[in-house]
């Protein structure tokens, strides 16, 4: 591929992920904020679902947070009472992130509408649009396969 090539690969990979991002995501923005939170608290309660618990440092990798922004993000989600530090058993120093009761009842709560916020972004799509993104999100999983198997 031409170096010209090459730029436009990247520049339209850039413009449509971002774009694609910015709608889908969009919705559940909408969605969240009348409670005070933002997609990474959705992705930490998530991370959390079913017992599972991390230390910040996991989470902050896990969603690629920097520490910093993790703390930020946990000191609300314990002010609205929808997660919890313990301490750990292993090490007393240090503290892992659960989900509290009210933070499961959350989920449970908001779980489906959320997917329709989310979902909301597609509904100007047909039956023969949405086979199309299926068949173009399956390709692109396939290709991102390959681009992991060069480690």
């Amino acid at each position: 591929m031409t170096d010209n090539g090459m730029e436009n690969l990247i520049n339209d990979m850039h413009l449509v992920v971002h774009a694609l991002l910015r709608k889908a995501y969009g919705k559940i923005d909408e969605y969240l904020k009348p409670y005070g939170l933002v997609r990474s608290h959705l992705g930490i309660l998530h991370a959390l679902m079913n017992g599972k618990e991390f230390t910040m440092s996991e989470l902050s990798e896990k969603l690629q947070v920097t520490k910093q922004n993790i703390t930020v993000l946990i000191d609300k989600l314990e002010k609205l009472g929808l997660v919890h530090r313990v301490s750990s058993e292993q090490d007393r120093r240090v503290f892992l992130i659960q989900l509290s009761k009210e933070g499961q009842e959350f989920l449970n709560k908001h779980a489906q509408k959320l997917r329709n916020a989310f979902a909301e972004a597609f509904n100007k799509f047909d039956a023969e649009d949405l086979q199309s993104f299926k068949d173009a999100i399956t390709a692109l999983k396939n290709l991102l396969s390959k681009l992991d198997s060069e480690k």
